[in-house]
């Protein structure tokens, strides 16, 4: 008898689920780039249930369980938000599907002027790719969403490969017309967010950028060295969890999002995505976070 249909008689007797392969076969298509998301055949989790409901944390929320393929609980996860600055994971993800992040970016003398956050990139400077993902990332700079954007083309051109990325991944909530996250059409669900941001963690480079409490860069023709601060207030308030990707998002109108990924003391996975937290602020976002973590039959989290 083979591994998987053992494991298959063992979920049926003990009424576990292992819907994690199915995350990958039937909820995205099987690109190679999503078949290692650490799916544990050999480790059986239990589901895992709410104990209570707080459904005044935000306008919509999912976690989602990435051992199992489990939504464990929601609200409104499969409307449409706008994402604001979430738009820049699709950025970051079009951005890095080349072999070679040490390849140096030249600033354009046309690049549109854009609202903070910014990095501070001026006509002429030269940065790695790797770095102009880490200041798009962790900093949040809009300069080098569009810096990004505009390398290979037309600002258009991206903004549509943006749309047509989405839909192969049949991330089908998503609508993007810009690459930083500036306009309230940019739009997108909760548990797209959650597998979109799954799918970048499956990067080692953009895995260890979307973990950094700040990071360095270097303009290439001058040696100007710069650091940047996470916009995510997260890192103070980990304890038992280990952080793997997160990103923050906000606009005034739309108020505070946070998109998350921790991995717990056995092994256990879990996307958080938060839509317009209440409070209205970042630190609202991660209450938000923790309070759904606590919300959770049989599983040890900390107190926050």
């Amino acid at each position: 008898m083979s591994l998987k249909l053992l494991l298959g008689g063992l979920v049926l007797i003990l009424g576990f689920n292992l819907q994690g392969e199915r995350l990958i076969a039937e909820t995205l298509p099987p690109e190679e780039s999503l078949k290692p998301l650490n799916i544990n055949l050999t480790k059986i989790y239990p589901s895992l249930k709410t104990k209570t409901l707080h459904n005044d944390i935000a306008e919509s929320y999912i976690v989602l369980d990435l051992n199992t393929g489990e939504t464990i609980v929601s609200k409104n996860s499969e409307n449409p938000y706008p994402l604001a600055s979430l738009t820049k994971l699709m950025t970051a993800y079009l951005s890095s599907k080349t072999t070679n992040l040490s390849r140096i970016l030249t600033v354009p003398p046309s690049l549109p002027p854009v609202p903070e956050n910014l990095a501070g990139i001026e006509a002429s400077e030269r940065y790695s790719l790797l770095d102009c993902l880490r200041a798009l990332l962790v900093y949040s700079a809009n300069d080098m969403a569009y810096l990004l954007a505009s390398e290979n083309g037309q600002l258009n051109d991206f903004v549509e490969m943006m749309n047509n990325e989405a839909k192969k991944f049949n991330l089908n909530s998503f609508v993007f017309v810009d690459p930083a996250g500036l306009s309230l059409q940019n739009q997108g669900s909760a548990r797209d967010v959650a597998l979109l941001l799954t799918l970048l963690s499956k990067n080692p480079a953009l895995k260890e950028i979307l973990a950094s409490a700040s990071v360095t860069i270097k303009e290439q023709t001058r040696g100007e060295v710069k650091t940047f601060n996470s916009t995510s207030v997260i890192f103070s308030k980990l304890t038992n969890e280990r952080l793997i990707a997160n990103k923050t998002g906000f606009l005034p109108e739309s108020g505070y999002n946070y998109a998350g990924i921790f991995e717990f003391l056995d092994g256990r996975r879990l996307a958080v995505v938060i839509f317009k937290a209440n409070p209205p602020s970042k630190q609202g976002a991660i209450e938000a976070v923790f309070k759904l973590f606590s919300s959770l039959e049989n599983f040890s989290s900390p107190n926050f």
